[in-house]
């Protein structure tokens, strides 16, 4: 199994992802160019140790059972520290290495040097910020501090510098704060990028190893509501939910009713019930529901086809006036008034989408999921446990609005809005 450990420790915690440790040579310090670093000559033993003792601190350690003490770590590089501050009218890569020491440091549990860090990198930033090194060194920072959200949010500023992506450091780097993120599949990428970059055998294992905690769904298979659906977001009245076999990503109102059915028979689902509206033709309260289901096609089914099994029995159906942001997709509007009688019939909108097998499945639906420590100032051991990926090939949609005469504007402008800002197909 591959361990995770959390600790808080008091006012910070820091995230190990121990197996990306095993590879030092990919530290980000390797980018920093020590030819350009004015250092005095008493320094370079200490420099020396540095570079050679990484596997001490490029990580918190829980219990220090290394040759080297930990006093004796943290005083080497301290000094190492104090020697390259007198440095004046520092360059870029002298804050750089400044703001790694202090990281280093501080992985020791030395607190004050988390924040020498930070500053040593907003003044490399603010020395030369056409260079993207200093926010992915402060990105790294971040990430090994426990802070995800930060941590990603500042990588996403290196994507600004197409150099960035030229470096093997900075992709593994990024794929480490993925992972510890919950961006499972954009971790893989991450490090499939370091690895083409510069092909490594640890890289090679380790990619291998994480790749095993994807699995492929069988779409023959019945897949639980606990494996298929995942809460993965609260913010402010909104919540999201995520369903990597099927490809999408829903954000709704924290008031609306949800029914999501598990997967069978290739096919998965989600029921909601918006918001009860107040009729302006008979002032009373209407309720209405929105349907997304996605079903693996049969051989040589079309779209019309698959659409046409569920539309069937709704006769009077013409192209609606919906803009759709898919391609290979077709909406409907569908009028049929002996049902819901008694508010002016049903009027409903019917969306079929067509969908490839992306490139990278479950890339453009990950956010942070930031995960905490429920027992503060203990470590707790975790393991990464399997996750199911997309379906392969091609996934047919179903987006149904069941709605009535009586709220047809109300109810249309919501599911409008569903469709825009609450739904995501990959």
């Amino acid at each position: 199994m591959i361990a995770h450990k959390l600790k808080d420790l008091i006012s910070r915690g820091i995230l190990l992802f121990c197996l990306f440790w095993a590879c030092h040579t990919y530290a980000n310090i390797n980018a920093i160019d020590f030819q350009k670093v004015h250092n005095p000559t008493n320094l370079n033993s200490s420099i020396a140790f540095l570079k050679e003792n990484l596997g001490l601190y490029d990580h918190w350690t829980q219990n220090w059972t290394y040759r080297i003490p930990k006093a004796a770590a943290i005083k080497n590089l301290s000094d190492l520290y104090d020697g390259l501050d007198q440095i004046p009218q520092k360059n870029i890569e002298e804050y750089l290495l400044l703001g790694d020491i202090a990281h280093y440091i501080y992985n020791m549990e030395s607190e004050p040097y988390y924040q020498k860090a930070l500053d040593n990198y907003q003044k490399a930033i603010q020395l030369n910020p056409n260079d993207y090194r200093p926010y992915w060194f402060l990105a790294n920072h971040y990430a090994l501090s426990d802070q995800s959200t930060l941590a990603i949010k500042t990588y996403q500023k290196v994507f600004e510098y197409s150099e960035a992506k030229k470096s093997p450091y900075f992709w593994f780097d990024y794929s480490a704060a993925c992972f510890t993120s919950g961006m499972r599949s954009t971790g893989l990428f991450a490090l499939q990028q370091s690895y083409k970059l510069q092909p490594s055998e640890h890289i090679l294992a380790l990619y291998d190893k994480l790749s095993t905690t994807v699995k492929v769904p069988n779409p023959d298979s019945t897949i639980g509501l606990k494996e298929e659906w995942t809460l993965i977001g609260r913010q402010n009245n909104k919540i999201s939910f995520l369903n990597r076999i099927v490809g999408i990503k829903v954000t709704i109102d924290s008031t609306w009713g949800f029914g999501p059915g598990e997967f069978k028979n290739g096919i998965g689902y989600m029921t909601f019930k918006p918001n009860t509206i107040i009729s302006k033709v008979n002032n009373q309260g209407i309720d209405y529901s929105l349907l997304v289901l996605a079903q693996v096609p049969k051989q040589g089914q079309s779209l019309s086809d698959f659409l046409s099994i569920y539309l069937a029995q709704y006769t009077d159906r013409k192209p609606a006036d919906i803009t759709l942001k898919y391609k290979n997709s077709v909406a409907f509007e569908i009028r049929k008034p002996d049902i819901y009688q008694n508010i002016g019939g049903g009027h409903m909108y019917a969306i079929g989408v067509e969908r490839d097998e992306p490139d990278y499945p479950g890339m453009d639906l990950e956010n942070v999921q930031r995960i905490t420590d429920k027992d503060p100032g203990k470590v707790r051991y975790y393991n990464i446990n399997s996750q199911y990926t997309r379906l392969k090939g091609k996934i047919y949609y179903l987006i149904l609005l069941d709605s009535c005469e009586y709220i047809h504007d109300e109810s249309l402008a919501v599911f409008k809005d569903f469709l825009e800002n609450g739904l995501f197909i990959e």
